[in-house]
This record gives structure tokens, C-alpha cells and sequence, in this order.
């Protein structure tokens, strides 16, 4: 390596200089599970003459676990590789929102589809989206019928009006309700 930002450090904890003089490896820091990976994409991308970029794992000085985004590509003198120049970037934060998010899609979709009470989910015109087991069973619709629905559907006919004005207030973010 012929430069390393100074920014490695607050990345991993080595100064840049350890990586320059070769007391630390990029292979060193990177996670046992995914240098191959990493090896294999970068690689490949080389071979190519094309831009890589690769998401893993590495372990910091003080033994932590960052998310890496790292991004590159070859330089070639006369067809022949000469260096790489790129950046990584610690995504652990994203990672880690990714993972919380799905974690609260799967709470919101069994406490969504085990709810005994009929819930049904409508865009902004009142189209029915979704609806959970309970609410196919309650009106006897299909996945495939319920897609051809609108909530006004399963209003009575003298509350349909006043309801549709509500639903409309409530997307315009009228608070009057």
C-alpha cells in the first residue's frame, strides 16, 4: 500500500502507517467468514477491469465487528494491474437499522395475520392493499377478489358519505377528527 488515509483509524483502530509498513493486513482484519468473499469479488472485478464493491465484516483493534462497504478499482498501466484506489465506508449503524426493520416487519406481519379482530389495509383512494386472515374470513373474499376492493364497499350505504369525507380529511392531514 502505498497511502492510507489517516480515517483508517477511526475505521479499525490501526494507524495508517500499519498498513503502509505492513504490520497489519487488510486480510488480517477482515472476518474469517467473509475473506473469501471479499477475495473473490475484489478479484474478480480485477480481472474484468471493472469497479468492485463488496459488504463484510471486520474485526476492529479492540476486537469489535464493523460493517464495511468498500468500493474500488484497478489501476492498469499497459493492461496490467498496477494498484487499486478505493474507500471503505462503516455501514454497522445501517446494518444494524436494516436488521432492527425486519425484526419489526415480522412483529407488525404475525401480530397483523394472528390478530383475531378483521384488519384490512387501503391506499390513500380506499383500495384494499391487504387484509388479514380474520378479515378474509369475516366477508368471505379471496387474496384475489379482496385486491378489486375499496373500503366504501363494506360501509352501509347511509355512513358511506360521511365516512369517505373522513377518510379524505385524515389523507390531507385535517385534524378537525
Amino acid at each position: 500500500m502505498n497511502f492510507v488515509s489517516d480515517g483508517v483509524y477511526h475505521l479499525t483502530g490501526y494507524n495508517a502507517a500499519d498498513f503502509i509498513e505492513k504490520k497489519i493486513s487488510p486480510g488480517i482484519i477482515i472476518h474469517q467468514d467473509d475473506i473469501n468473499m471479499v477475495k473473490t469479488i475484489i478479484r474478480n472485478a480485477l480481472n474484468d477491469k471493472r469497479q468492485y464493491e463488496v459488504i463484510f465484516r471486520i474485526i476492529t483493534a479492540d476486537s469489535k465487528i464493523k460493517w464495511i462497504m468498500d468500493k474500488g478499482f484497478g489501476i492498469y498501466r499497459d493492461g496490467v494491474l498496477n494498484g487499486i484506489e478505493g474507500f471503505s465506508v462503516d455501514i454497522t449503524e445501517t446494518r444494524e437499522a436494516i436488521e432492527f426493520g425486519k425484526i419489526n416487519e415480522r412483529r407488525f406481519k404475525n401480530l397483523f395475520e394472528s390478530n383475531p379482530q378483521g384488519i384490512a389495509i387501503a391506499d390513500k383512494s380506499g383500495h384494499i392493499l391487504q387484509a388479514n386472515r380474520t378479515w378474509k374470513k369475516m366477508f368471505g373474499y379471496s387474496d384475489d377478489d379482496m385486491h378489486r376492493l375499496h373500503i366504501m364497499n363494506f360501509r352501509m350505504e347511509q355512513d358511506r358519505e360521511t365516512d369517505l369525507h373522513l377518510l379524505n380529511s385524515i389523507f390531507k392531514g385535517d385534524t378537525k377528527y
